[in-house]
């Protein structure tokens, strides 16, 4: 019997090619988990799992855990970058750039709910494991401060009021960033985040607040009820049920 012929491998890929989609596949695949079950529980064999690959293939792209985070975090502040680069050239005032940089972060929960997961634990594993504060330095020293930034671009074009104090503004921006991550990553809801970046926007805009009838009567020093909040604690962190 005469055995078929095997088919030619048809040209694809270089090897540096392959390479760098399983780099790729392994960074998402060490973020997933990495934003997860942070990164002290974090193990080769869950990275490779998430990843398609075997837990010693590992060692080939990175020497050790720490420095495939520290890869991880690089990737993702030039995800962020990117997209802050894009909101700043496509919209001219604080307020609508404000606006798009709060639309950004719900383009990128709805993308890969673990960019923003990722980054708000960052501080907490630095916290606790020191070893990672050396591997991340290089990519902290050029991370550009969106805030900052924003803030700064506004003050030169006269948008500020006189009397407004530009750290606070950015306190402020940093505040509302970090916040709404923060709410996202703990209630596990990117549409709950994408309602309160709505309610954030046209707070902006002055729409969030219906004008009121001085002449209606009230009852004055009666609280409004507010829904019921109960926190729980992670790990040492606050989670916003």
């Amino acid at each position: 019997m005469t055995g078929r012929r095997p088919t030619p491998r048809p040209l694809g890929r270089p090897r540096d090619g392959e390479s760098a989609v399983t780099r790729e596949r392994l960074l998402v695949g060490a973020r997933q988990a990495f934003a997860r079950v942070g990164y002290a529980a974090t193990t080769n064999k869950i990275i490779a799992e998430a990843a398609g690959l075997t837990a010693n293939a590992i060692y080939h792209y990175y020497p050790s855990k720490a420095d495939l985070y520290a890869a991880v975090y690089g990737e993702v502040h030039d995800i962020v970058q990117r997209s802050f680069e894009h909101d700043l050239a496509t919209n001219d005032t604080f307020p609508d750039r404000f606006a798009a940089t709060l639309d950004a972060s719900v383009r990128l929960n709805r993308m890969d709910p673990s960019i923003t997961g990722f980054v708000v634990n960052v501080p907490y594993e630095t916290q606790r494991h020191p070893e990672l504060v050396e591997l991340l330095a290089p990519y902290r020293a050029k991370r550009q401060s969106m805030p900052g930034r924003m803030v700064a671009d506004a003050v030169a074009m006269g948008e500020l009021a006189p009397d407004v104090d530009p750290a606070a503004v950015r306190d402020l921006l940093n505040a509302v960033f970090s916040g709404l991550a923060r709410l996202h990553n703990y209630a596990c809801d990117t549409e709950r985040h994408a309602r309160a970046v709505e309610a954030m926007k046209r707070l902006i805009m002055g729409s969030l607040v219906q004008p009121t009838d001085t002449d209606e009567p009230g009852v004055p020093g009666v609280p409004v009820p507010v829904a019921d909040a109960c926190p729980q604690v992670v790990d040492g962190r606050q989670a916003m049920s």
